[in-house]
């Protein structure tokens, strides 16, 4: 049987859980069976290095080759930055982006067996109307919030893929309330995590000071939807009941100084650590004592999951994905309000309230790991 060719587009490898997703699958499709091109809208991401070299990384072009395509995209980026000033929301859509930009983008080159949009947006778009393929798949990883025009469009957009893939069995559920035509393209495949990988990654030293004070962890990109802003909060609470502690925020994006500006304003820097963005977060999630994940939204909430390996108490806001991490063995739902992630921390501060948690067994396995990648395989066959 011979190779087939693949496509895969990604907006970048930038630190987040459907870039992770990606790298932690694109190793295990087999060389043998698959000829892969990576095509990312921006270079340079921090997860590139896991890309394994018999994958080919391109760059999706931006505009027509010669002066004419690069004076048109110069025109429509100004006509982008205007209107991000502007109708700052109306310049998020992803049909304003492409309805902008869309026309100017080439026809991709080559032909393929499979086309695979792993980001909403623009993969989306680009992969419908720009990429010859015999068959077309949508990975949908995050929830869809968009007015009903919007919805409208990427319905349609969607339902000329021949398949559409939710990461989580609730997530599909939300996306059909919303687009009830994708209901015979749609499918569940979860989250890969490669557990011996990251076992392996997060080595044998801690990488918090000797001595440290309750520790606690989130791990994820700085943007709303991630609660990050209703965290900082709750460690204002915390500081108020006199609770040692100290809070590590592994990531980066656009809430950074936002963020900061709140440390500063509550007097919490001696007690929250903005880290920054990495490639490995795997030895914070080892040794901190507690994981917490303060999300708005989230679709299948992979950093959970992860953290899940290593026996860590779990505390995770509210959001449905959640009771498929957590339970009563592995964590505490709290409400997402800055009291309800202070009042799970405090019932968790005395080390003897923990324990069992250390106790209870890793709840990922690699019988799901097993399960999603043949899944993932046969679609691509």
């Amino acid at each position: 049987m011979p190779k087939r060719r693949l496509l895969f587009v990604v907006d970048s490898l930038n630190i987040g859980g459907a870039e992770k997703s990606i790298t932690t699958l694109l190793p295990l499709l087999p060389a043998e069976k698959f000829d892969i091109d990576l095509l990312l809208t921006a270079r340079g991401g921090k997860l590139e290095c896991l890309v394994p070299p018999h994958v080919t990384i391109r760059q999706l072009p931006t505009h027509s080759p010669g002066p004419a395509g690069r004076m048109a995209y110069t025109i429509r980026r100004a006509l982008m930055s205007l209107t991000c000033r502007l109708q700052p929301d109306r310049a998020r859509k992803p049909d304003f982006f492409w309805r902008l930009f869309g026309g100017g983008i080439p026809m991709h080159p080559e032909t393929y067996d499979v086309a695979i949009a792993w980001h909403q947006g623009l993969p989306t778009f680009y992969v419908d109307s720009k990429v010859r393929a015999r068959r077309k798949m949508a990975w949908i990883n995050a929830e869809v919030h968009s007015s009903d025009t919007t919805l409208a469009l990427l319905g349609s957009v969607y339902g000329r893929y021949d398949t559409v893939v939710a990461v989580s069995e609730i997530l599909r559920g939300q996306i059909l309330s919303r687009m009830p035509g994708l209901r015979d393209k749609m499918t569940v495949i979860n989250d890969i995590v490669n557990i011996d990988s990251i076992m392996t990654m997060a080595g044998e030293t801690s990488p918090y000071p000797a001595g440290s004070p309750l520790v606690l962890l989130t791990v994820g990109r700085l943007e709303q939807v991630k609660g990050q802003d209703i965290a900082i909060e709750a460690c204002r609470l915390l500081r108020e009941r006199d609770i040692p502690f100290h809070w590590y925020f592994v990531g980066g994006g656009s809430l950074h100084s936002t963020l900061s500006r709140m440390i500063g304003e509550y007097g919490l820097t001696d007690s929250v650590t903005l880290c920054g963005a990495t490639s490995n977060p795997y030895p914070y999630m080892k040794y901190c004592d507690i994981y917490i994940q303060p999300s708005r939204h989230e679709g299948y909430g992979i950093a959970l999951y992860e953290a899940r390996v290593f026996r860590r108490p779990l505390i995770t806001t509210d959001f449905p994905v959640a009771r498929t991490h957590v339970n009563t063995d592995t964590g505490i739902i709290c409400p997402t309000t800055p009291d309800g992630i202070a009042d799970a921390v405090t019932s968790l501060c005395a080390p003897g309230s923990r324990e069992r948690f250390y106790r209870s067994s890793a709840s990922t396995s690699e019988e799901h790991n097993r399960k999603s990648l043949e899944s993932v395989i046969n679609h691509l066959l």
